[in-house]
C-alpha cells in the first residue's frame, strides 16, 4: 500500500502475490473480511479476522496467503500510517511445501499481525475457523478462508488494510471495506467485558431513556395543570 492509503506496485509480501489474468483469480470488489478484529479489541489480547477470497463471478476459492496482503497499524497524528515501514518474520515452511513467507508475521510500527492458517470448508468450521462469520458459506465459498490475528499493544484506533492482487492494475487493491478501523480499549476506565459496540448501544439507550423520561414529566405536568 502506498502513502495515504493509496495502492502502490507490489512490494514485500505484496511482491509475492501472483498477479494473473485468470477469471478465477481474486477479485477485490468481491473479496471480503469478517471478524471481531476488524472493529474492536482489547490491549494485550489477540483478536482475529478471516479473509474470504472470491473471483469476478462471486464464487469462493481456497485462500492462499500469497494472495493476501495484510497490514495493521495503530493510528497516530504523529505519523502517516501509509508510510510506515514493516518488517516480516516467517516460518521455514508450511504443510503444503510453499515458501515460509506464506505463514509469517509482519510488524508495522509495533503492531504484529500473523497468518494463522486456513479455515476448514464451509459448514464444517472448527479449530481455526471457530467463530467465523456465516458469510464464509455464502457466495459459493466452499473452501478455506485465510485467518489472521494481531495483538494490540496500546489503546486507540487501528487501521487494518487488506488487499489482493489485481491483474488489471498490476498492483494490490483493497478488498470490500478496506481499510477497516478498529477501536482498541485498555479496560482501565471501562466496565469489565464491555466492548466498544456495547458502549455505543448503552449510549443510544441512555438517550432514548432520557427522551422518554422528559416526555413523561411533560405529560404529568400537563395533567396536573388541568386538575
Amino acid at each position: 500500500f502506498g502513502a495515504g492509503g493509496k495502492q502502490s506496485p507490489a512490494s514485500g509480501r505484496e511482491g509475492q502475490a501472483q498477479v494473473v489474468g485468470d477469471p478465477k483469480a481474486p477479485d477485490a470488489k468481491n473479496c471480503i473480511a469478517v471478524g471481531t478484529g476488524l472493529h474492536e479489541g482489547k490491549v494485550g489480547e489477540a483478536v482475529r479476522f478471516d479473509v474470504i477470497i472470491r473471483d469476478m463471478f462471486g464464487d469462493g476459492h481456497q485462500c492462499s496467503p500469497l494472495q493476501v496482503a495484510v497490514r495493521v497499524v495503530r493510528l497516530s497524528p504523529a505519523r502517516d500510517e501509509g508510510a510506515v515501514q514493516c518488517t516480516r518474520e516467517s516460518s521455514d515452511s508450511d504443510d503444503s511445501g510453499e515458501s515460509g513467507d506464506s505463514r509469517g508475521c509482519e510488524t508495522c510500527a509495533g503492531t504484529t499481525s500473523c497468518f494463522l492458517g486456513l479455515t476448514e470448508d464451509a459448514g464444517t468450521n472448527q479449530a481455526v475457523s471457530k467463530g467465523t462469520d456465516p458469510a464464509v458459506s455464502r457466495g459459493g465459498a466452499v473452501a478455506g478462508a485465510c485467518a489472521f490475528s494481531y495483538t494490540p499493544e496500546a489503546a486507540g484506533m487501528y487501521q487494518i488494510s487488506v488487499a489482493v492482487p489485481s491483474a488489471m492494475k498490476g498492483s494490490m487493491v483493497h478488498i470490500q471495506g478496506s481499510p477497516f478501523r478498529a477501536y482498541v480499549e485498555d479496560g482501565s476506565l471501562f466496565l469489565p467485558n464491555m466492548t466498544f459496540s456495547g458502549y455505543v448501544w448503552l449510549f443510544v439507550a441512555s438517550l432514548l431513556g432520557a427522551a422518554a423520561l422528559s416526555l413523561f414529566f411533560v405529560y404529568v405536568s400537563r395533567q396536573a395543570g388541568r386538575a
